[in-house]
């Protein structure tokens, strides 16, 4: 018993001891908080690899002692991790180590803290350790808040920490699950996650959760997540909704994560793939992303700034897929992509629209510098066509740079139901062509260009065989030069040689046009320029032809100065006569009316020929016709376009139209009854014109034959219509009839009688010619007085 109690005794002493050294320790270290301060300062760095400071601390007892420190900044060493910063910290101890004066950390709290992660601000963290032990398994467990304080990402795991070797993570054990829970991008990552993309801030509720894991010794973390990503919205785009998956492993040596798998889906897209992402250096290395079942129109409706990267008037539908490769950093990022458009119809304007399901493949090599600007090489193949395309330091936020598409020789048949113009026609032949454009790329259409286009053997014809046949071009189009060359078409059995240099075309174009044809059908060349021009829908020059009209030996020279148009010349033969014509036009916009002038002549023209053309079934009018012209005016102004000239027609006959038939209803001369004919013979009709109002206006209109001569004034329109005083006299020998007739005893001579007033009207299909009532009563009146001096007059001398 005694012995016991003496065991007893001793050990209560000792413990006694125990107990009194380490409250002797205790309260030497609680009274020196500054040693206290780097005794936690130094075994947290040492434990964590990282650097501590506080501003100030203040010992606390619950009921074991703790200290509660202020201004708390928590930074890794190597930069790799988040730094922490906070208000206020507590930290707790293990009671029996400070009994021996030692510092042995048993949790961490931290709350309200922030930090910047990969330059993302975090804040509201709260930060618990517990159970702080070397070697040994230590529970964590991390909440951040979002604005409204309330977590919406919540981290919870273990790990075990053996600062023992430098970097401190290569023995770092970790196992944690994180979880996000209605993040909102706006108040988080959207401040700055993405800014390389977009100036935009993304919005959405992110929800899901990454598990990553961390084995002792090794330098990988690996993880797998899920997310949904709710009301997903950037810039001016409609919220989507989005979910994926990912696995991954992040080297902490080299910082680099490599994405072993992904998966990503939204209502109009799937992408998947895998690749590197180094954190540390921003390179991206072997990343393959594949995109499945996109629908092309959804995916501009939901990205609206995505159109401005699109051709004006263009347009698509349908599902689309591609396969795309990324290499390098965001200041030197090379792409590769695979583009299969089969599935989707596209159109551009009137120019191009392609159906569903007709193969259509685009690849590129594109390299992307500093976010900005884009270059690199593409091709696109459709049917036989394949263009390879050319992009230079174009400039993502203006649109400047330059574009070059060079296609190879291909088959234009086929193509029919791809280029809307084309859609009525039968497409025959081969072409090559070579585009390049600079300037603004989303405005082609004001972009400087320069265009290279080889036709062979072209045919472009109509359903009822009619077009362009035998077509070979050769065309050079630059920003100032435009040059047509060894250019020649068939229209209509015509064979049509063209030949073009323009230079200057900025400034002041200056240059020849030529054109030339051997026999050339001018209605059916008209018909097909309108097709592919709606400028040339106004054919007044052809309006005087006959359909059936053919230009024998027809030549067009044109140049182009101090900025006019000048037609050097246009000739050519028809209705066994000869056409010449000159002019000269200002270089305005259609729209500003420019001034012209012409000068029309015509030699010899056959108007027998002319009229058998206009009605085979009739006569009209015979003779040769001279005419000789000018005509100035505003283009697009038709009714005030004048001109001044002379015509003259030899050796005719003007079918319908019968001067003696209404002499005849006249008492004096019934006795011209026999010399009633149906026409007028003539040996000339000449008269000086004026243009104006759409009229031609004649003031010495003069008309001779063996029987009659007149002269007088009047207008005829361009329809033909007629309206013109005349006074006529009748041949000597008729003036001899009729004085015989009336038994009269004067001699008459040389003189002729009249003159006989007369109104001709009608058209010159049929003209009507009338004794004027009102001005026939003084010849009558003469007649029966037999005062003929008064009737009679010599018409060459005025007398």
């Amino acid at each position: 018993m005694k012995i016991r109690w003496v065991v007893i005794g001793i050990t209560l002493f000792l413990v006694g001891l125990l107990l009194a050294a380490g409250s002797f320790s205790l309260w030497r270290l609680l009274r020196d908080p500054e040693t206290l301060k780097t005794r936690i300062v130094s075994q947290l760095e040492n434990s964590l690899g990282a650097r501590l400071s506080f501003k100030e601390m203040k010992v606390a007892f619950k009921p074991f002692p703790f200290v509660r420190a202020r201004e708390l900044r928590l930074e890794s060493t190597d930069e790799k991790f988040p730094t922490l910063e906070a208000k206020e910290a507590q930290f707790s101890f293990r009671f029996l180590p400070l009994l021996w004066g030692q510092i042995s950390l048993a949790s961490i709290e931290v709350g309200e803290g922030k930090g910047i992660f990969r330059g993302v601000p975090l804040e509201h963290i709260d930060f618990h350790v517990r159970g702080m032990k070397p070697k040994r398994s230590t529970p964590f467990d991390v909440s951040i808040k979002g604005e409204s304080e309330k977590e919406v990402i919540h981290i919870k795991g273990d790990l075990v920490f053996e600062n023992s070797g430098d970097p401190f993570w290569l023995n770092l054990m970790l196992n944690a699950n994180i979880t996000a829970k209605d993040f909102s991008l706006t108040e988080g990552a959207g401040k700055n996650f993405l800014k390389q993309f977009s100036k935009s801030i993304p919005s959405g509720n992110l929800n899901g959760f990454v598990k990553v894991k961390k084995e002792k010794g090794e330098e990988e973390v690996k993880g797998v997540s899920q997310f949904d990503l709710g009301n997903f919205k950037l810039g001016t785009a409609e919220p989507i909704s989005v979910s994926g998956e990912t696995e991954f492993v992040w080297n902490l040596k080299s910082d680099a994560i490599e994405w072993k798998r992904f998966l990503v889906k939204a209502p109009f897209f799937e992408l998947d793939g895998k690749g590197i992402f180094n954190a540390d250096t921003g390179e991206i290395q072997e990343t393959r992303i594949t995109g499945r079942k996109v629908v092309l129109e959804e995916l501009v409706k939901r990205f609206p700034n995505l159109q401005s990267f699109l051709p004006p008037a263009s347009g698509f539908s349908g599902e689309g897929e591609f396969d795309l490769t990324l290499q390098g950093t965001w200041d030197y990022l090379s792409i590769h992509s695979n583009c299969n458009l089969a599935p989707a119809s596209l159109n551009y304007g009137k120019f191009f629209s392609k159906p569903k399901d007709l193969p259509l493949v685009i690849n590129s090599d594109l390299l992307l510098k500093e976010a900005s600007a884009l270059s690199g090489d593409f091709s696109i193949r459709i049917q036989q066509l394949t263009v390879k395309g050319a992009l230079s330091g174009v400039d993502l936020k203006t649109g400047e740079g330059e574009l070059t598409l060079i296609t190879n020789k291909f088959e234009l048949e086929g193509w029919e139901s791809l280029v809307p113009p084309f859609a009525e026609h039968k497409v025959s032949g081969a072409a090559k062509i070579l585009l390049s454009f600079k300037g603004n790329l989303m405005q082609l259409d004001k972009a400087k260009r320069q265009v290279n286009l080889t036709l062979e053997n072209v045919g472009f014809l109509s359903s009822d065989g009619q077009g362009i046949q035998k077509a070979n071009v050769l065309l050079d189009l630059s920003p100032l030069n435009l040059r047509l060359k060894e250019t020649s078409f068939v229209v209509n059995d015509s064979m049509i040689q063209v030949g073009m240099e323009i230079y200057d075309l900025a400034e002041n174009p200056q240059g020849t046009i030529k054109i030339v044809s051997p026999n050339l059908d001018p209605f059916a060349l008209w018909d097909t320029l309108k097709k592919f021009s709606p400028p040339f829908s106004n054919g007044s020059f052809l309006r005087f032809f006959p359909k059936s009209t053919r230009f024998e030996d027809f030549s067009l020279n044109v140049k182009i100065q101090e900025k006019k148009l000048i037609l050097d010349n246009l000739t050519f033969g028809a209705f066994e006569g000869s056409f010449n014509f000159q002019g000269e036009m200002d270089l305005l916009p259609p729209e500003e009316n420019p001034l012209f002038w012409v000068q029309v002549g015509t030699d010899r023209v056959s108007l027998s020929r002319y009229f058998e053309s206009v009605s085979p079934s009739e006569k009209i009018l015979e003779g040769n016709l001279f005419f000789k012209g000018k005509f100035q005016g505003l283009q697009g102004k038709p009714d005030e376009i004048s001109g001044q000239g002379s015509v003259s027609i030899t050796n005719g006959e003007w079918h319908s139209l019968d001067f003696i038939s209404p002499l005849k209803g006249l008492a004096p001369f019934r006795s011209l009854a026999s010399s009633t004919i149906s026409s007028t013979l003539f040996d000339d009709l000449k008269a000086s014109w004026t243009y104006k109002g759409k009229k031609f206006d004649t003031v010495d209109f003069l008309f001779s034959s063996e029987e009659l001569w007149v002269e007088g004034k009047g207008n005829v329109s361009l329809e033909g219509v007629l309206n013109s005083g005349l006074e006529l006299y009748l041949s000597r020998s008729l003036t001899q009839k009729m004085f015989d007739v009336w038994e009269a005893r004067y001699e008459p001579g040389t003189k002729r009688l009249g003159p006989i007033p007369f109104v001709l009207v009608g058209t010159l299909r049929k003209p009507d010619a009338r004794i004027d009532e009102d001005q026939i009563s003084r010849l009558l009146e003469a007649i029966q007085s037999q005062r003929f001096r008064k009737i009679l007059h010599d018409p060459f001398k005025g007398d």
